[in-house]
């Protein structure tokens, strides 16, 4: 569930494989975080949840930089 099969590449070997892509968001915010799974696990804490509002503040403050 939450998973559809993706575009099919060549391996390293030559063997096909298919990539998994997420296809819903539930917003599961039942962590001990109080955030969505995808944003607490994000290994690169590059994944965000944030209002479009705020995010156009953040834009404006880092082109003034």
């Amino acid at each position: 569930g939450g998973q559809s099969k993706g575009p099919i590449e060549a391996g390293a070997d030559g063997r096909a494989v298919i990539k998994v892509q997420a296809t819903i968001c539930d917003l599961c915010t039942e962590t001990s975080s109080k955030q969505p799974s995808c944003v607490y696990a994000c290994p690169h804490d590059a994944a965000h949840r944030m209002s479009g509002e705020k995010l156009l503040n953040l834009v404006d403050l880092e082109s003034r930089n």
